[in-house]
């Protein structure tokens, strides 16, 4: 399942990182390698986007499981009722 949590404080630490980086775009001289520091932001996007996009789909996927077993199991109780009732009938 997904940390609702853990999802918020990595996209907080994004925003941040962002931000700070923005404000920094009319220093003539930067700490690090702007265009680098903007790639490596790119990349943890992109990173976190992948990861949140394999967990939604893991969870679809069991979703869609739970709910196929539900209808078996709906099945197989409606196949039980209609044989009792084909049972009784023959019975009288």
């Amino acid at each position: 399942m997904l940390d609702s949590a853990i999802l918020k404080e990595a996209c907080e630490q994004i925003f941040l990182d962002l931000n700070k980086l923005v404000k920094t775009r009319n220093n003539y001289i930067h700490e690090k390698d702007y265009v680098s520091e903007w790639t490596s932001l790119s990349n943890r996007v992109e990173y976190m986007m992948c990861e949140l996009h394999k967990l939604s789909l893991k969870a679809h996927d069991k979703a869609l499981l739970d709910l196929q077993q539900w209808f078996k199991g709906v099945t197989v109780n409606m196949e039980e009722i209609e044989l009792n009732r084909t049972l009784e009938k023959s019975r009288m």
